[in-house]
């Protein structure tokens, strides 16, 4: 049921990110922000499947972060991202940096 979940998500993030760079490049700003054109089809169902059945596979560990698992998922996105034209958006990578702060809880 998790394994479900979690491709139900990879899914719905992979779709809801190739839509979002559709709909910056309808922005009538979009001009300055370099995106290129994607011709209606180039995304299809064929395509969204075959990217969640490799994210689902055994190859990716689960893809925890931290893991050789999310390295892997990072390089295909990655690659994919790369095939359809698109560019890095931070400065240059394809991933953003997230500091994280660690809490501690105290025993009372």
């Amino acid at each position: 049921m998790i394994r479900k979940s979690i491709l139900i998500g990879a899914a719905i993030s992979l779709g809801l990110t190739l839509a979002g760079c559709k709909a910056a490049a309808d922005n009538s700003d979009a001009a300055s922000l370099n995106i290129p054109d994607v011709a209606a089809g180039d995304i299809s169902v064929d395509t969204m499947k075959s990217v969640v059945q490799s994210l689902a596979s055994d190859e990716f560990e689960g893809r925890a972060p931290g893991t050789v698992g999310e390295a892997k998922t990072v390089a295909l996105l990655t690659e994919k991202f790369k095939q359809v034209g698109l560019k890095p958006g931070n400065n240059g990578s394809w991933v953003q940096d997230v500091p994280l702060v660690e809490i501690t809880g105290k025993d009372f």
